[in-house]
């Protein structure tokens, strides 16, 4: 994965679960799509 980083951090399981419901209702793949997107939409004022 070229110009790609990993990034790792603990949650709370009550917030895990609703970052995982919302990846389903948004037909994301993996978690990674989800948390680019997220990232991206804050960083570019999405």
């Amino acid at each position: 994965m070229e110009g790609k980083k990993n990034l790792c951090a603990m949650i709370s399981t009550e917030l895990h679960a609703k970052i995982m419901a919302e990846k389903e209702q948004l037909e994301l793949n993996t978690l990674a799509e989800y948390v680019e997107r997220i990232f991206t939409e804050h960083f570019e004022g999405g």
